[in-house]
């Protein structure tokens, strides 16, 4: 955890360094928001490898992105991360970081075969929040 406290230390802003230092580890919803080129996607790596070399905290993570783009630099922006630093934490994997729409598509499939509704549904804004909602309270 001291190799990621000093490399964060050398590669994140002020700004960064502070989320890094007062995100503690642990079960809940922690969201970070900016403009495009702010470094969200850098302070969300430190923040992951944070979270999963903490041996108290549990093995699972969800990133939920807004775009397939973005889920698959932040898997990789992680992954590269690690390596550099050459931390040894629990795995990385792909299947941890997804986009919000699939998330909330994947669960509404679920439920509507639950219901024995399965087919083609409307889905708005709205009930992408709400699903969303529901499944992050799970």
């Amino acid at each position: 955890m001291e190799m990621l406290a000093q490399a964060a230390k050398h590669d994140l802003s002020e700004a960064q360094l502070e989320i890094f230092q007062q995100i503690k580890s642990g079960p809940g919803l922690t969201t970070i928001e900016a403009v495009a080129g702010a470094g969200k996607t850098r302070t969300l790596a430190y923040l992951l490898l944070k979270t999963l070399c903490d041996t108290d905290v549990p093995s699972s993570i969800c990133v939920l992105t807004a775009t397939s783009t973005a889920k698959n630099e932040a898997f990789e922006r992680v992954c590269n991360l690690r390596d550099q630093i050459g931390l040894e934490c629990q795995a990385i994997r792909p299947r941890d970081f997804r986009t919000i729409h699939s998330v909330v598509f994947e669960h509404a499939k679920i439920k509507a075969e639950e219901e024995g509704k399965a087919g083609v549904q409307f889905a708005s804004d709205a009930v992408i929040h709400d699903m969303l909602i529901e499944i992050l309270e799970e």
